[in-house]
């Protein structure tokens, strides 16, 4: 996915309230990229660390962002990720 918002077809009282606002768009995404990410990672290690066997399933979004998604961060606290595809 893109970060990158095609502004070509807005007007210019388009592009003013775009940009008075771009800041919520970033505030949520954040949120929802990056803040449920951190407390998924949390839950993860907590069941993880409870000893028993655990089957972790998550959401795709969850997968999804490779700076902060929940293989990788699970993989750099030291945990073997296995990927189970969907068939």
């Amino acid at each position: 996915l893109s970060d990158e918002v095609d502004l070509t077809d807005l007007t210019e009282e388009e592009l003013a309230e775009y940009e008075a606002e771009k800041h919520l768009l970033e505030e949520y995404n954040k949120a929802i990229s990056y803040d449920r990410n951190d407390h998924m990672l949390e839950v993860a290690i907590q069941y993880l660390e409870s000893g028993d066997t655990v089957f972790y399933a998550v959401g795709l979004a969850h997968l999804l962002n490779n700076v902060n998604g929940l293989v990788d961060t699970l993989r750099e606290a030291g945990y073997t990720v296995e990927l189970v595809p969907y068939a």
